[in-house]
């Protein structure tokens, strides 16, 4: 569109416009005049009618000289004249007459997006006309209609806004780790978890790992590895330790993004902080574990009772006997005796004490010979108890203690399903599972698994109870917690396993576990044969304040060759310690004496000596919970003489 053209076309528009009779609406002046006018503003309306856009022409006040289309309940003669400000709304009019003064100011093209009556969304652009002189004399208005794409953005906003909305009612947060460059993105909600609002908003992947807690490390590394592999992230549950010093449980879903070939570009997904759910499930689990202590206290006293009138009666005998063989029989049978209250004892132990899982390869066949000692003093008589299966099956990483409690809570819940009798059978065997199995367990990865079955004679549950049946606190028992089925499903869930429920109404009910194999496992080697234990020669101070205890100790390791100095409690091994540091190869304490205990007792020799081999005993945990330094040996009791020599040569033979 050249300059003269422009030029006659705002003349015939004008013309037009001064001759318009406002009585008759007709047209004054020469025919010939009138009907040029005509014809021209009649082709070029009709050439930009076609045009998606509106096109108008504006003096450099903004008045409206020509405008191509308008909307349909308005006829563009009614704008002609007016202006183009009275058609934009209050909110965006200073926008607009800014594009305009800036048009005409600096001959530069404006573009801007502005609102118009009757809820349209322009995009438009202003472009200056300038006569011959180069002095601008008009502005060239297009705008293209956007409206459906603003109605979509706002559409999209509000949905954007409700969804952050639900995430931060819900405390889940969004990242995003773009595997190529080691950027891992995250949004408030997720920097919040991690105490790091004030933080970067991307980091690397080995930045995050230093939040992860170091005992699950190994194990988030190893699931972003799985998921690079297979191209699919299971949910993940893990510990964060938090700047604070406070600990945190989050679980972790996500999704892997990939090329068209194939290749993971990166993963996406949510974040949720559970631990308070973690610390309900472990609330529950102890609480349970305390219903079955409560339980097996009875058959264990029982037992107990009579395995102490075995060996009193046998020593009481080999006492009175002068005889040699009979005397050494006497005496084996009440070491057997003393070895099986012992056992018993460590089974009582590792079930009931609270302690941090612990995972090792396991024998589903084993765990459940060794539980079984158990439950037999839970099963009464008038029930048939039986274990069909293969002899051998593939191992599974497991906590033993747990699994324990998964196998008593199911077998109770069998036992009080028959008041009358019955038969319980346990079924071991391997299975595979794929396919709809995992559509319906998502958390279950495809492979091979170990399965336990167990199975009652009892009533049956109704479709109503088995639909509720590992709720927690849910029980058709008159006097039942409602924990047992519900601790044995978070625990198998926990362990990457599944726990289904099957129902036959009159006929009995069957709970199947799950538990995945593992692939490789060390403890299949055999068992390596233990090498004599050397005689010693070096001063050890024994701190034991039971006096028995004490005096069999001291036997024992003098008969080894050693020298020994005794403290009754932690007080005194203390101070026989500071008299003989010198010429004190190892200290032997006991975990708990009056006085001063024996952890009091190992940092004060310790800070006298800090190099001195510690080996610390107790009847009631593990080392984790006296949270002792790697350095210091541990010796569970009751403990066979053997097992003492060879933990202090061990640790004799480990000083620097």
């Amino acid at each position: 569109m050249d300059r003269p053209f422009i030029d006659g076309l705002i003349a015939d528009l004008s013309t037009l416009a001064d001759r318009i009779d406002p009585n008759s609406g007709g047209i004054a002046g020469s025919a010939d005049h009138v009907e040029i006018a005509i014809d021209r503003a009649a082709w070029l309306a009709g050439l930009l009618a076609l045009s998606g856009d509106v096109i108008s022409v504006l003096d450099l006040q903004g008045k409206m000289l020509y405008v191509s289309r308008t909307m349909p309940s308005t006829y563009p003669s009614a704008m002609i004249g007016r202006d183009s400000a009275d058609f934009v709304p209050d909110t965006h009019r200073g926008v607009w007459r800014a594009a305009i003064a800036r048009a005409a100011a600096t001959g530069e093209p404006q573009q801007v997006e502005i609102h118009s009556v009757g809820d349209y969304w322009w995009d438009t652009r202003l472009a200056p006309i300038r006569n011959r002189d180069s002095r601008i004399e008009y502005l060239l208005s297009i705008g293209s209609d956007i409206t459906a794409r603003k109605r979509a953005e706002a559409a999209l906003a509000l949905k954007d806004h409700q969804l952050q909305l639900a995430l931060d009612a819900s405390g889940m947060g969004q990242w995003r780790w773009d595997i190529q460059l080691d950027h891992l993105t995250w949004d408030s909600a997720a920097k919040r978890l991690f105490e790091c609002e004030a933080g970067p908003d991307n980091i690397t992947f080995g930045a995050f790992q230093d939040f992860v807690h170091a005992d699950d490390r190994a194990r988030v590394a190893e699931h972003v590895a799985h998921a690079l592999r297979s191209g699919e992230y299971p949910d993940l549950e893990y510990r964060i330790a938090l700047p604070s010093g406070t600990e945190r449980w989050l679980l972790t879903k996500g999704k892997v993004l990939k090329t068209v070939e194939g290749n993971p570009t990166a993963f996406l997904g949510g974040i949720l902080d559970i631990t308070w759910s973690k610390r309900k499930e472990a609330s529950l689990q102890r609480a349970h574990k305390l219903e079955a202590i409560g339980q097996l206290a009875g058959g264990v006293a029982h037992d107990f009772n009579n395995l102490l009138v075995v060996i009193a009666g046998n020593i009481e005998l080999a006492r009175r006997q002068s005889e040699p063989g009979l005397h050494d029989s006497l005496l084996a049978d009440a070491l057997n005796a003393s070895m099986r209250a012992a056992d018993l004892t460590r089974q009582l132990l590792a079930f009931g004490r609270r302690q941090p899982i612990h995972e090792t390869p396991l024998d589903l066949n084993a765990v459940l010979q060794d539980t079984m000692k158990l439950l037999r003093r839970l099963i009464p008589e008038s029930i048939e108890v039986e274990h069909i299966g293969p002899s051998t099956l593939p191992r599974f990483l497991g906590d033993l203690g747990q699994i324990e409690q998964v196998i008593i809570n199911l077998c109770v819940n069998a036992r009080d399903a028959m008041p009358s009798g019955g038969r319980l059978l346990l079924k071991t065997e391997v299975a595979v599972v794929n396919g709809p199995f995992r559509d319906a367990h998502p958390w279950a990865r495809a492979g091979r698994y170990v399965l336990l079955s167990v199975t009652d004679t009892g009533h049956g549950m109704t479709p109503e109870t088995i639909d509720r049946v590992f709720e927690p606190f849910f029980t058709t028992k008159d006097q039942g917690t409602g924990l047992g089925l519900a601790t044995a499903y978070g625990i198998v869930k926990k362990h990457g396993g599944v726990l289904q429920a099957h129902n036959d109404v009159g006929r009995g009910s069957t709970f199947t576990v799950y538990l995945p194999v593992i692939d490789r496992d060390g403890d299949e080697v055999g068992a390596k044969i233990e090498a004599p234990i050397p005689r010693g020669h070096e001063t050890i101070l024994l701190g034991e304040d039971e006096e028995l205890v004490r005096a069999v100790v001291r036997r024992i390791l003098e008969q080894s060759g050693y020298r020994v100095l005794v403290a009754a409690n932690g007080e005194e091994a203390v101070r026989m310690f500071t008299k003989n540091q010198e010429q004190v190869d190892l200290v032997l304490l006991d975990a708990i004496m009056p006085r001063k205990s024996g952890t009091q007792a190992l940092l004060e020799i310790r800070a006298l000596r800090p190099g001195v081999p510690i080996v610390m005993s107790s009847g009631y945990s593990d080392a984790l919970a006296f949270g002792l330094e790697a350095d210091v040996a541990f010796l569970q009791k009751p403990y066979e003489p053997d097992a003492l020599l060879r933990i202090v040569r061990q640790a004799l033979n480990k000083r620097s």
